[in-house]
């Protein structure tokens, strides 16, 4: 994964902090509009990433 944090911002105030498989087990319409609605930030190595870098397979 290129990411080790998936931070979600939910419209209550809620956050939460998912590794890459909770992340992965969202189900995929809801991870797009996650994505879509910028209500999700990435982490790696405690440095926050573009959705664009975190979501990018790894060759």
């Amino acid at each position: 994964m290129n990411f080790h944090w998936a931070m979600i911002n939910y419209p209550d105030g809620r956050v939460a902090r998912l590794p890459p498989n909770e992340f992965y087990s969202i189900p995929l319409g809801e991870r797009i509009e996650l994505l879509t609605s910028s209500r999700i930030k990435f982490e790696r190595d405690n440095q926050l990433i573009s959705p664009l870098d975190a979501l990018r397979k790894k060759a």
